[in-house]
């Protein structure tokens, strides 16, 4: 593995962004799956010191701690209490492993990785079956999986949310897992083996509703047409951020300078994939959501591939696709396509 990659692994079939190492094949264990990914280290406490009078005579500040990785001994750059008890890697595989229990060979450890020099971490489980997108007369298929993740620097607990994968171009899109009002299931850490193995059938059948839920959305989009300006109207939205169209494309008209042409160099990317994007036909709201998927995954700001990319770019184009604002974009582009589906 290149050396600027933090650490990754997959098994099965080569993921998206095309990188880690190959663990073997689609039934690898959780334990097999940590150790690949060189992830089988621990998170622990370690007070805060400061140097009380200039001279040397460092003292532990009252209830501050920062966090340690075992093999390093590097500091996670978080400050933490007493009360704090870190989240370990081995936990968030937990009830992975727990799902390949409940489910049998339904549920497969697909990739699992580390960025920001450990803090953040996370494993892809892949479901079984597939999503159709009916389009044109041809099934537009997509693999679904269940991400989940954690965060060494204070930020996040051991979360899952719903995820699928397009195989005509790998464009990786994002979905809610449960209800509205919790976009995102969070599971405890001190739960016992019995306890996680219920956590996991949770988890699994929240996975499958929304598949349903998903497919159903998608299909509305891809029935519902599109043409350019409307798509020139709703990728100002999302430039600009903006929930009115009219003032979307009134901000980029009074854009000047650098502004404007960023605003213009987005907007012609992005109207390029809506046309002729992989597997687009630009014709329909279905095109417009696969163009903002395949910008932020593959186009927003790469002049190069993942292979030649150094360990600041790939550390920040997986974060951004997978918990970011890329992550953000592809959400956002979703909800304002269905308000009119």
């Amino acid at each position: 593995m290149p050396d600027f990659v933090d650490t990754m692994a997959y098994a099965g079939e080569v993921p998206w962004h095309r990188l880690g190492k190959h663990v073997g094949d689609n039934n690898v264990t959780g334990a097999e799956m940590i150790a690949a990914a060189e992830m089988d280290w621990t998170v622990s406490k370690v007070p805060v010191f400061y140097d009380s009078d200039g001279n040397g005579d460092f003292k532990p500040v009252a209830d501050q701690y920062t966090l340690v990785r075992s093999d390093t001994r590097e500091a996670l750059e978080c400050t933490v209490g007493a009360r704090y008890v870190p989240f370990q890697n081995r936990q968030l595989f937990d009830c992975m492993e727990s799902l390949r229990s409940v489910n049998g060979d339904g549920v497969r450890f697909h990739t699992a990785g580390s960025l920001m020099g450990g803090r953040k971490v996370w494993a892809l489980a892949q479901l079984a079956g597939e999503q159709h997108v009916r389009v044109n007369g041809h099934d537009d298929v997509s693999v679904p999986f269940i991400l989940g993740y954690s965060a060494h620097d204070g930020s996040a607990c051991i979360t899952y949310r719903l995820c699928s994968t397009r195989v005509v171009c790998w464009n990786t899109l994002s979905a809610a897992l449960g209800e509205a009002r919790r976009p995102e299931y969070k599971v405890r850490h001190t739960l016992n083996a019995e306890d996680r193995i219920a956590e996991a059938a949770q988890v699994l059948g929240l996975a499958w509703a929304g598949i349903e839920e998903q497919t159903t959305q998608l299909q509305g989009l891809a029935d519902t047409r599109m043409d350019v300006p409307s798509f020139v109207r709703f990728a100002a939205q999302l430039l600009t951020d903006e929930d009115d169209g009219d003032a979307a494309l009134k901000v980029i008209a009074k854009a000047e300078g650098r502004s404007k042409a960023q605003y213009e160099r987005k907007g012609g990317e992005l109207t390029r994939l809506f046309l002729g994007g992989l597997g687009n036909h630009g014709a329909s709201r279905y095109d417009a959501l696969n163009a903002v998927t395949e910008y932020v995954d593959h186009a927003r700001g790469r002049a190069q591939d993942w292979k030649t990319m150094d360990a600041a770019q790939l550390d920040t184009s997986v974060d951004s696709m997978l918990f970011g604002f890329g992550e953000r974009t592809k959400v956002r582009a979703r909800e304002l396509l269905l308000i009119a589906a």
